[in-house]
């Protein structure tokens, strides 16, 4: 006997949320991986042909590498797109706001910004 806690193949499926069917479908793949049944058991057992059964393999297989797909550290965000957005117009308010007054005081002064000219080319 190896080391280590034996392998329980589809069982533990049973302890997942989700249907009958799923769950029967989700532990018939997981134990003809693990080699404890055929194709063709695993077939009979679902009831389908050979050529379905490896296409609900292949969707398993694919739906397990997209859960496990790594996401976004840290929890997510609890603003919504629109409240994103009147920040973001919030603060665009606030710079144009700015302008207007830097412009008030140079009409009013009639200060021109200093502006440095490009030293010509030679």
């Amino acid at each position: 006997m190896g080391r280590g806690r034996p392998v329980d193949g589809g069982k533990r499926i049973g302890s997942c949320a989700g249907s009958k069917d799923a769950k029967l479908r989700a532990e018939t793949v997981v134990s003809y991986l693990a080699r404890e049944l055929s194709a063709e058991e695993a077939c009979e057992r679902l009831g389908v042909g050979v050529s379905r059964f490896h296409e609900i393999v292949s969707e398993s297989l694919q739906g397990m590498v997209e859960a496990n797909e790594r996401k976004p550290a840290g929890r997510p965000s609890t603003q919504t797109p629109e409240a994103i957005e009147v920040a973001r117009l919030e603060k665009e308010v606030a710079k144009l706001e700015r302008e207007v007054e830097l412009a008030k005081l140079v009409e009013e002064s009639r200060w021109v910004p200093y502006h440095r000219k490009r030293p010509k080319k030679t």
